[in-house]
């Protein structure tokens, strides 16, 4: 057996501790959390440097892939080895996102403006990834017609990014808005390549892509929801009083203040960190070596 290749794996952990540093210091020194804008007078690490290291990542998790690929079984393996432990990973992570898509569902309800379009999507598609889930929790082995199936967290992830658009009218001037709007959307293309890998219809690059766009989507979230979660905790009351855990009090806060210095910074919606937290087991698990077969005696090969 012709041990794995692991770079891409690396290279996820590795950057998701340089891009939760560099978020957290964007937070801390380079924004403004009365109105949620940077500073003008930042220089490039706190303007563009997280962006820039995600793109890195994207790329080298590219190239780490096209490595791992001929230094491994990940690039040959047959989809229907995808089973049993790794299936069970893939099918729990889904169902971590469904539960929490539902949860957002009812969170937005109870908000004062609510979003129709996003309370539908999410119950009805949380809904059918907690079904999903358990299929694949119980069937234990990707067919097909259930790999396809996961073309529907992809599409569940690009209406959520279509209505992010919707709600947040200064997304590109926020930083928060624009990490999350861009997580919704690597997560979507990652789930779409997903999908065209475990329905065995992958092409030649179908699983660089599926690395590429996993490892972006798991440092992406994860990354920007731990330091937002450190702000909130260790940063100085000016700024951690700015931060709250739940969209209600921001928008609540936003209209007491009638939209003057009224800025609340949110944790990163559950959904988005239970896809991230997906991404990330998925991507390990596509570099976990083969457990080698049994040899069998001659006397059993006779037989």
């Amino acid at each position: 057996m012709k041990k794995n290749s692991r770079l891409s794996v690396w290279l996820m952990a590795g950057a998701f501790v340089l891009c939760s540093v560099t978020r957290l210091l964007q937070i801390v020194l380079g924004t403004d959390m009365t109105s949620g804008f940077l500073y003008h007078d930042n220089g490039f690490l706190l303007d563009w440097g997280y962006y820039g290291f995600i793109l890195i990542t994207f790329v080298l998790a590219i190239v780490f892939a096209v490595i791992d690929g001929k230094k491994g079984s990940f690039a040959t393996a047959p989809v229907n080895n995808i089973s049993d432990g790794r299936a069970a990973v893939i099918g729990f992570g889904l169902l971590l996102t469904g539960m929490c898509a539902l949860y957002e569902g009812f969170a937005e309800r109870g908000a004062l403006a609510p979003l129709r379009l996003l309370i539908y999507i999410d119950f009805i598609a949380g809904a059918l990834m907690v079904v999903l889930a358990f299929v694949t929790l119980y069937k234990k082995e990707f067919k097909p017609a259930l790999g396809f199936c996961y073309v529907l967290p992809g599409a569940y992830f690009m209406l959520r990014g279509v209505c992010v658009f919707m709600k947040r009218m200064v997304i590109t001037a926020v930083p928060e808005y624009l990490i999350e709007a861009i997580s919704v959307l690597v997560g979507s293309l990652f789930f779409m390549q997903l999908s065209k890998l475990l329905s065995g219809n992958e092409k030649k690059l179908t699983r660089i892509t599926v690395c590429g766009y996993g490892v972006a989507a798991a440092v992406l979230t994860l990354s920007s929801s731990l330091a937002t979660v450190i702000a909130g905790f260790a940063a100085p009351e000016d700024i951690s009083s700015r931060i709250t855990a739940t969209a209600y009090d921001a928008e609540l806060f936003f209209q007491a203040g009638m939209g003057e210095n009224a800025y609340f910074m949110t944790y990163t919606p559950w959904v988005n960190v239970a896809m991230g937290i997906t991404a990330a087991a998925t991507v390990a698990v596509l570099f976990i070596g083969e457990k080698p077969k049994k040899a069998e005696s001659p006397a059993e090969e006779t037989e």
